[in-house]
């Protein structure tokens, strides 16, 4: 008797579960940030032609920032994404928070000055704890120089090893000015059709 109950258990859990084809389905749980910030740039119409907003780095970004983009207006989308250092108003407010500016001596150090041996506060603050690139001559530079198609060191070890883009007319430039928001190649194919922020942003400058 005992068997038979169970038996029936067994097929009542399995009419109400096993041949439910919404049990079936895997959860998808929720979306990651990434997958909502591009979202919101979908519904603003800033992300088409295929190109994914992780071109330009979401998963580099910290969950700080992005919360601040699922905030953002489309126009302060368009504005971080084509010309960052024009943001304003509260949407600025809400990345500094994430991201606060160097300040010293009272007034904001732009973040290529900082670490680029020069000291631009008066208690050297921007320089402390920084990583240089040391020639061989003893020489030292800013990270910001390396890979940048310019030898500083007498042993052009500064450009040595560099990943290069190569332009439509075999010239060639540093890897990391494709798609830069400048024409770097003599012919612009660096910044051409082919970069998302050529074609959201507009040309970019010769």
């Amino acid at each position: 008797m005992s068997r038979c109950v169970v038996l029936v258990a067994l097929l009542v859990v399995c009419n109400t579960s096993c041949d439910d084809p919404e049990k079936k389905k895997k959860d998808p749980g929720p979306l990651t940030r990434c997958d909502a910030v591009e979202a919101a740039f979908a519904e603003c119409g800033l992300n088409n032609d295929g190109f994914a907003f992780d071109h330009y780095g979401c998963e580099d970004a910290s969950d700080c920032v992005k919360g601040c983009l699922l905030e953002a207006s489309c126009d302060d989308l368009a504005t971080w994404y084509c010309a960052p250092l024009t943001v304003d108003g509260d949407f600025k407010a809400c990345l500094d928070v994430c991201d606060p500016p160097f300040v010293c001596d009272g007034h904001e150090v732009a973040e290529n000055f900082l670490c680029d041996t020069e000291n631009d506060c008066t208690d050297a603050s921007d320089e402390d704890g920084c990583d240089y690139l040391e020639c061989d001559g003893g020489d030292e530079y800013s990270l910001l120089f390396v890979c940048n198609g310019f030898e500083e060191c007498a042993d052009h070890s500064d450009e040595a090893g560099c990943d290069l883009f190569t332009c439509g007319d075999t010239s060639s430039v540093p890897a990391r000015y494709e798609c830069d928001g400048v024409n770097d190649c003599p012919d612009g194919t660096d910044d051409d059709e082919h970069c998302y922020r050529t074609r959201l942003c507009g040309e970019p400058p010769p």
